[in-house]
C-alpha cells in the first residue's frame, strides 16, 4: 500500500468517526441512554412504630437476574421517554423517567413498580395498558 492510498483511507476513516459529533453540530441531540439495576428494596427494620430504619445491602455482586432483579434502560429522545426491559418497551413520561432513575427499588408505590408490572402486561397481553387508556381519553379507539 502506499502512502497516497493510506492518506486517502486514514482520511475516509477520520470522517467516518467524526459523523456523530457533525449530527450534534446540526441540532439534532443523540439519543440518551441509561442503564439501571431493577431490584428489590433493601429490608426495613421497625425501629419504633412508624419508623422503619432501612438496612444495609449485603456485600458483594447484586443478585442474578429473575423476575424482581434486572437491567433496564431509560431512553431519551427528542424529549420523549421510554423504558425497555430486555427487547420490551413502553412510552413513559419525563417525570417518570427521572422517578425510576432516582429510585429503581421494587416496593409499594415507586415508579418502578408501576412500569414493571406495565412491562409484565405488555408482555403477556401485548400492549401497554396505560397507553390504551390515553388513547380512549383522547377518543381513539
Amino acid at each position: 500500500m502506499n502512502r497516497r492510498k493510506f492518506a486517502k483511507i486514514w482520511a475516509a476513516l477520520t470522517g467516518l468517526s467524526a459523523l456523530p459529533s457533525f449530527a450534534t453540530a446540526m441540532g439534532k441531540e443523540p439519543v440518551k441512554i441509561t442503564h439501571i439495576r431493577i431490584g428489590l428494596s433493601p429490608p426495613c427494620v421497625q425501629v419504633s412504630p412508624g419508623i422503619l430504619r432501612v438496612m444495609p445491602r449485603p456485600e458483594g455482586p447484586p443478585p442474578p437476574n429473575d423476575e424482581h432483579n434486572y437491567d433496564a434502560q431509560v431512553i431519551e429522545d427528542n424529549g420523549r421517554f421510554f423504558y425497555r426491559v430486555g427487547n420490551t418497551t413502553i412510552k413513559i413520561s419525563e417525570h417518570q423517567a427521572h422517578r425510576v432513575i432516582g429510585n429503581p427499588h421494587l416496593y409499594y408505590v415507586t415508579v418502578a413498580q408501576i412500569l414493571h408490572y406495565r412491562i409484565r402486561h405488555k408482555r403477556l397481553h401485548g400492549f401497554d395498558y396505560a397507553e390504551r387508556e390515553t388513547d380512549q381519553g383522547r377518543g381513539a379507539g
